[in-house]
């Protein structure tokens, strides 16, 4: 199954009152992320690595991080990780997940064909991750993967692939019903039911590769992680979101 999409243009939506953009290091600030119940963490990347949302979990460079123009053109608003380049966050409780998760980010992967490049990875094989596959038969799409306690589930070839191309990806998991989603540019893709529920790791969060270094590579903004599963149309606010 492919999403067809119709337009381009990403609307600016405001959540509670306040109006929200993404902007560069030294460029005045709205608010910096969703106010959405369930935030955890919420990466803007601009011009940091900090948590936009609280004091804690903020990442540091696992080695370089090179900030890049966003989905909207401006500087140094997202980053781009290369091989091994990744952000790492610190362990904590607050991101061992249990019973409901949403993972999200907006993606412009380059053309690769690893088996699996992680996009969020809290040690796939016990806990959570979720992230993209890429193919040389067919470079203009990939996968999205997400595994929950080392099972895996892929959805159809729905993300466009290349330089230049942006894309918002979503994974939503409850285990009372092992139904997990994923969601392109605020549309559900597909959805499965697994006999699985979330684990828990001591391994720290990264973003753009994995704990067995199943690397991204490309620019990647505005990750967020949540505690709960946002519904369809809370997926689609984030989507809006600027």
């Amino acid at each position: 199954m492919r999403v067809l999409l119709v337009g381009a243009l990403l609307v600016s939506l405001t959540f509670a009152g306040c109006s929200s953009s993404s902007t560069g290091p030294g460029e005045p600030h709205g608010q910096t992320y969703p106010d959405i119940d369930g935030l955890v963490a919420f990466y803007e990347f601009d011009g940091d690595l900090e948590n936009e949302t609280s004091d804690s979990h903020h990442g540091t460079a696992n080695r370089a991080v090179t900030y890049t123009t966003d989905r909207h053109g401006s500087a140094s608003a997202a980053v781009y990780v290369e091989t091994s380049d990744e952000i790492l966050v610190p362990d904590d409780p607050e991101l061992d997940i249990t019973d409901e998760i949403t993972l999200t980010a907006w993606v412009r992967p380059e053309a690769s064909n690893r088996a699996y490049a992680a996009v969020i990875d809290k040690k796939y094989t016990e806990a959570y991750s979720f992230g993209i596959y890429g193919a040389i038969a067919d470079p203009d799409t990939v996968y999205m993967i997400s595994y929950v306690s080392d099972d895996g589930d892929g959805s159809p070839d729905v993300v466009p692939l290349g330089v230049g191309v942006w894309s918002h990806i979503a994974f939503t998991f409850v285990d009372s019903t092992g139904k997990g989603r994923h969601y392109f540019n605020g549309s559900i893709a597909d959805s499965s039911t697994r006999a699985v529920v979330l684990g828990t790791s001591d391994e720290p969060l990264r973003i753009g590769g994995a704990f067995l270094g199943d690397d991204y590579k490309g620019a990647i903004d505005q990750v967020a992680v949540f505690d709960r599963t946002l519904s369809p149309g809370e997926i689609s606010a984030l989507y809006a979101f600027d």
